[in-house]
């Protein structure tokens, strides 16, 4: 047994852990220690699992890929909302009052 047994035993933990939270509802509000705890968690991640020079630069341009793919349906929808929001008058619960 290899350093690849230990590296998709990791992996699996991974992916078990993110089903298992499924399970839990929705999550408190982010806090900046929860920050913090997500950077580190993240870096020790990816340190675990992309050893070598040639992992590790795969790993970091398609993590920047993904960011930039899922920043496009995040950032319509933040758009969307903002667009739908009334201004001024409009906004006001009852009328005469702004």
């Amino acid at each position: 047994m290899g350093r690849d047994f230990t590296d998709a035993g990791h992996a699996v933990a991974l992916v078990l852990g993110m089903l298992a939270s499924t399970r839990f509802g929705r999550p408190a509000a982010w806090t900046p220690v929860r920050h913090l705890l997500l950077v580190v968690a993240a870096a020790f991640g990816y340190l675990m699992l992309a050893n070598t020079r040639s992992p590790l630069i795969t790993a970091a341009g398609l993590g920047v890929v993904g960011a930039l793919v899922a920043v496009v349906p995040v950032g319509r929808r933040l758009l969307g909302r903002s667009a739908r929001r009334p201004v001024g008058a409009e906004c006001a619960v009852t009328p005469g009052i702004a």
